[in-house]
């Protein structure tokens, strides 16, 4: 009965490193309250089911929560403690307002609501990656392993929505549905972008700088195609011919020098000869009909100089 029990005290306190929390994307703090009857005794101890709610106000319905989670709390001497996150996914999105402590002891919610104090809304800050949006994408100069707390790796892979529901509310299924993927399961419905081997090309918005744009694929099953975030385009060297003319057939035309001895048979002689030269005009056959042949050289792709990165993402 809300008569008979009163809540005296709150304290708040971080559960975890910030880091932790950030890696795992779900924090959890500790929170410890004392439990009293009308007259001021410690309640009965054992376990009690306590409903514990966030709201952005210190008034209004239940309805207005923007967290809750039930859970079965031991009380021990009136006192009991709890973290809050420990049985429904606690966001450091959601600390980038004031929130209030709502707690629910036998149906009914105790008052007034509690004000946090300061403390858990430096998740906030760190998670906010210092005005890094969630969804924004970076190069990592660093390997895989190594990739900051509050950040994954674009690889791909098949997400849920229920984990990182922040994310998917900044890409949604731009980059597939979750249907395929590393993780895919029945409960995955978005994925990451897949940067492994891949150059960004700023979106085209109906210019006419990617005149291919019509024809882009979906990176992913269910993810966006044509001219949209996310679309994948394969690499493609730009159509173009090289001339060159193979008829070649051709002629060359001379002067034959002799000089006339007299008689029979003819005697080359000198060009320019005395009285007795004789010049003849001739032309040589005119085979000599030829092809070029082009072979291919090169690599097994088109590609600038470049240097490898791991392309991250905010949660």
């Amino acid at each position: 009965m809300k008569s008979l029990i009163q809540l005296l005290t709150i304290a708040v306190a971080i559960f975890t490193a910030t880091s932790v929390a950030f890696s795992q994307n779900n924090v959890k703090i500790s929170i410890q309250g004392t439990l009293k009857d009308a007259n001021g005794a410690a309640v009965d101890d054992g376990t009690r089911e306590i409903t514990f709610r966030l709201y952005p106000s210190s008034t209004g319905s239940t309805s207005s929560a923007i967290w809750e989670e039930t859970a079965n709390v031991q009380v021990v001497g009136g006192v009991y403690s709890h973290k809050l996150g420990s049985v429904a996914t606690l966001l450091p999105s959601y600390f980038d307002t004031t929130l209030y402590v709502g707690i629910e002891v036998d149906g009914n919610e105790l008052t007034p609501r509690t004000e946090l104090t300061y403390a858990p809304y430096t998740l906030y800050t760190g998670y906010a990656g210092n005005g890094t949006p969630s969804g924004g994408m970076i190069p990592f100069a660093g390997p895989a392993y190594n990739v900051p707390d509050g950040w994954l790796v674009c690889d791909g892979r098949a997400l849920s929505s229920s984990q990182y529901p922040t994310l998917y509310a900044a890409i949604g299924t731009a980059w597939g549905d979750g249907s395929t993927g590393a993780g895919a399961t029945g409960s995955t419905d978005f994925n990451l972008p897949d940067m492994r081997g891949m150059f960004l090309r700023g979106w085209n918005d109906g210019s006419s700088n990617d005149p291919d744009a019509a024809s882009r694929t979906a990176s992913a099953s269910g993810g966006n195609t044509g001219d949209m975030v996310g679309s994948f385009q394969g690499d493609q060297n730009k159509s173009h011919n090289h001339t060159m003319n193979s008829a070649g057939s051709h002629s060359h035309s001379y002067t034959d020098s002799r000089f006339d001895y007299g008689g029979s048979g003819n005697h080359l002689a000198p060009s320019g000869g005395s009285e007795g030269n004789k010049t003849d005009s001739k032309t040589t056959g005119t085979s000599g009909a030829h092809t070029h042949t082009i072979n291919n050289s090169g690599g097994s792709e088109a590609r600038p100089k470049n240097v490898s990165v791991v392309y991250i993402i905010k949660i």
